[in-house]
């Protein structure tokens, strides 16, 4: 038999009696979570073109397409031209109530618009966007950006001030289709269509893990802090099968028994 203090709304310390029979009996600060095992379609949108990007900030899903983007609402309502860029938009980062866009225009730039669309400030940056992939991810409210033509990570304030550049000699820059992101507090993943993803640590650039599959990468997604979930395909037709695989971020080894195959139209 143990005592505790407990404090009871409106009234004065008091010891209270609490028996616990065994560990088994009180869990403290965490819940067991079971890790995905399967994909379930829920509903499907209709936004026009290809979505070469999507984010989602408080229950809204903001998807670029071509030049354009388009919000869904969580009553599944489209708004399709809510905000229309200069240039091809390659990824759409949101943060702080700010969006930031990634635009292949002449210079290419980094735009950034309040959540009503307005734009608040760009900035010019010189990084291969190549066909497809996200260059963008968002960590400790810094910005960061890909740029595999010189295999480096620029990390920007979110005015646009460039405070660093990280070097990785592992970035290929012959690769035209790789994913980036941002996964827990220290790493950036990069994955590219050769089926190679590696992690980084955001600061140093350090490569902490590198892990291959047969899959061509084509998006990348932070799961919780340690783990990543990957989609990608050794198909480029219209209609082809898509693989959805777990990686755990502390091993750097992929997760079995939870892959997944869904077919994309696009």
């Amino acid at each position: 038999m143990s005592q505790i203090p407990l404090l009871l709304s409106g009234e004065k310390h008091r010891s209270a009696e609490i028996e616990i029979q065994s560990a088994a009996d009180i869990t403290i600060g965490m819940v067991q979570k079971k890790p995905p095992t399967r994909l379930i379609l829920k509903r499907k949108v209709k936004v026009d073109g290809f979505a070469n990007s999507v984010c989602c900030y408080e229950n809204i899903t903001y998807v670029a397409r071509s030049m354009k983007i388009a919000r869904v609402f969580p009553d599944w309502s489209v708004d399709k031209s809510f905000i229309t860029c200069s240039g091809y938009i390659n990824s759409i980062k949101a943060s702080k109530d700010t969006l930031f866009i990634l635009v292949q225009s002449e210079p290419q730039q980094i735009q950034v618009y309040d959540m009503c669309g307005k734009l608040i400030r760009k900035w010019n940056i010189s990084v291969n966007c190549g066909n497809n992939g996200s260059r963008l991810a968002i960590m400790h409210n810094q910005l960061y950006a890909l740029d595999a033509s010189t295999q480096n990570v620029l990390l920007y304030s979110f005015d646009g001030c460039l405070l660093k550049t990280i070097h990785c000699d592992l970035i290929s820059t012959d690769d035209i289709r790789i994913s980036f992101n941002g996964c827990g507090r220290t790493n950036l993943v990069v994955a590219s269509s050769t089926g190679t993803v590696f992690t980084l640590n955001h600061q140093t650039g350090q490569v902490i893990h590198t892990s291959r599959h047969r899959l061509r990468d084509t998006a990348v997604a932070s799961l919780d802090d340690h783990t990543v979930l990957l989609a990608g395909s050794s198909y480029f037709e219209i209609t082809r099968p898509i693989t959805v695989r777990m990686l755990d971020m502390k091993s750097g080894e992929f997760e079995r028994g939870i892959t997944s195959s869904i077919t994309i139209c696009t």
